[in-house]
């Protein structure tokens, strides 16, 4: 493992001998342009491998970013950046509200059938009634994650 004094900072004060021949202020001054180096370095690095852009929201947009970003515990830019990238992939999210709807659809559902095939002896029309509560199921999962749509930003 390196040392301090050989590596960084330490190493361009003692190549521009501030070490042992400079000022407090000339040592103070080359720190100030070594970090100023350093950080420029950086940032040049950090734009060739990453894309920034610039957006803007209006005021009820920005409090719809907000709370989405209290929910999640994230700041608004990963808000937007999990969103865009989201969305590009296909991916759907639905929140724990509509998940839960559709949970409770699904246990209705179940049930519903299950009752049907007690009350029920012919085959053809258990089949019948099965299909139309499939119809009913898909109807009202799809009228929940339309209503979610409508309510996204």
């Amino acid at each position: 493992m390196r040392h301090k004094k050989q590596s960084g900072i330490y190493l361009v004060l003692e190549k521009n001998g501030l070490l042992e021949h400079g000022s407090t202020e000339e040592i103070v001054v080359a720190k100030k342009l070594y970090w100023v180096n350093v950080r420029k370095t950086w940032k040049q690095a950090y734009r060739k491998e990453y894309k920034s852009y610039t957006i803007s929201f209006s005021n009820k947009e920005q409090r719809l970013l907000r709370i989405a970003g209290d929910k999640t515990r994230t700041s608004i830019n990963s808000v937007i950046k999990n969103a865009c990238m989201s969305a590009l992939a296909g991916e759907q999210h639905v929140d724990k509200k509509t998940a839960g709807a559709i949970r409770e659809l699904l246990i209705h559902f179940q049930n519903d059938l299950q009752s049907v095939f007690d009350t029920t002896r012919h085959p053809e029309a258990f089949a019948k009634m099965i299909l139309n509560k499939f119809a009913t199921l898909e109807n009202n999962i799809l009228s929940l994650l339309h209503k979610k749509e409508n309510n996204a930003f």
